[in-house]
């Protein structure tokens, strides 16, 4: 009897060691992980927001910044 199945046991045996191979791959991806902080959804987080700067508040128009800076292009 001759064996006509020797392309598929060669595909099988390709696929098992891909499978190991990407096992092997998530398993190793997940090793190095640190601890990360967590802060409630009903709390705010500590720093600047999203819209906010560092100052932690929104501004559309600021009143206080003089004529020269506004001369000169500078933002502050």
């Amino acid at each position: 009897m001759t064996n006509t199945n020797s392309g598929q046991t060669t595909r099988r045996g390709f696929k098992r060691i891909l499978a190991a191979a990407a096992l092997a791959g998530a398993l190793a991806a997940c090793s190095n992980v640190e601890p990360m902080s967590y802060t409630p959804v009903s709390e705010i987080p500590p720093g600047p927001g999203l819209f906010s700067g560092e100052d932690g508040v929104f501004t559309i128009y600021d009143s206080s910044r003089s004529k020269d800076d506004e001369e000169e292009g500078t933002e502050q």
